[in-house]
């Protein structure tokens, strides 16, 4: 048995099913809060009841949750299937709360199919979510960072920057020089395409001696040059002679 729900004041409508009828002659019914809430009921408001033979089963609902909190049930899915086990029918336009795990949702049926009133008892449809009305999109920052941009900005974050020193003891090139070379394109290398099969090269670049600049620099001692493996040796044993 379905019936028809109207508030006389605003002419508000649901439907709804029974869940129980006591055997007094009272004039008197009751309604879930959350029915009430959409109604915009008080209680003791009337309100006018009409049966309604039938309505089509339900192949189509469309939800909108009113919170985003709704978003935090993992399978919102099943939670809804287990919860309209308790409903009857359903009214495009009703604002139906369901409960899980001691907390009220609040969901609004935007659309139905085959009709604007279906019975969901012992029916087959499907379930489709929009976003809730209070979700805000996150935007995605970007991933690629311009290198150029971040040379140009010098309060941008440069990883590896700053003065270097050299085990050979040379001294490096122009700080601008580095950072022009650092800017520019970087180009891959050229694979060999005349690579034969089982034969692996290990080029090798050979070490060159000390030149004239790294004695003149040995020899200057100054404490504003980086000077590598100087100083006095200590040994922890003398020899006995």
């Amino acid at each position: 048995m379905l019936f028809k729900l109207t508030n006389p004041k605003n002419n508000r409508l649901t439907h709804c099913g029974v869940l129980e009828f006591l055997p007094n002659d009272e004039l008197h019914c009751y309604l879930p809060h959350w029915m009430m809430h959409h109604l915009l009921l008080d209680e003791g408001d009337e309100i006018y009841i009409e049966s309604i033979h039938s309505s089509p089963s339900a192949t189509f609902v469309r939800f909108q949750p009113q919170s985003k909190h709704f978003l935090d049930i993992t399978n919102p899915k099943a939670v809804l299937e287990k919860v309209l086990r308790n409903f009857s029918c359903l009214t495009k336009g009703d604002l139906i709360s369901i409960n899980y795990l001691n907390r009220n949702y609040e969901l609004s049926v935007l659309e139905l199919k085959p009709s604007d009133v279906v019975s969901i008892i012992e029916c087959d449809m499907e379930v489709d979510f929009v976003p809730p009305v209070d979700y805000i999109e996150s935007k995605s920052l970007p991933t690629t960072i311009n290198d150029q941009e971040l040379y140009k900005n010098p309060s941008t974050f440069m990883p590896f920057h700053g003065q270097g020193n050299r085990l050979n003891g040379k001294i490096k090139s122009n700080d601008n020089e580095a950072q022009n070379n650092l800017a520019s394109p970087q180009t891959r290398g050229i694979p060999n395409y005349n690579y034969k099969y089982g034969l692996l090269k290990f080029p090798r670049t050979p070490l060159s001696p000390l030149d004239d600049d790294m004695n003149e620099i040995l020899e200057k001692n100054s404490s504003n040059v980086f000077q590598p493996f100087i100083g006095d040796g200590k040994i922890l044993r003398h020899p006995q002679n």
